[in-house]
């Protein structure tokens, strides 16, 4: 069983999924990650590519994906074991 849980990991899933929604290359090599931080603790992070922006709720165990007009693509648990993923996509 695989859990995500550190930076590295997630920015892969994060790429996965951009490119699944049709995110190029290029702007894959160019993501942007921003830390967000409240009273000196990371709560999560933002990553942007292309048109579209996820987001990593650390605290909650959840990445959501969006397209440029706030549409919301994806939602992908990182509590759950990595293969989850492609049940859910299955289902």
């Amino acid at each position: 069983m695989h859990v995500y849980g550190n930076p590295a990991e997630i920015r892969q899933l994060v790429r996965n999924v951009f490119q699944r929604h049709g995110v190029g290359s290029a702007a894959l090599a160019q993501l942007h990650e921003t830390l967000l931080v409240r009273d000196g603790t990371c709560y999560g992070r933002s990553y942007r590519a292309g048109s579209l922006m996820a987001m990593w709720m650390s605290t909650v165990g959840l990445v959501q994906f969006y397209a440029a007009d706030g549409q919301l693509l994806d939602c992908v648990s990182v509590l759950e074991p990595q293969h989850s993923e492609a049940r859910r996509q299955a289902a």
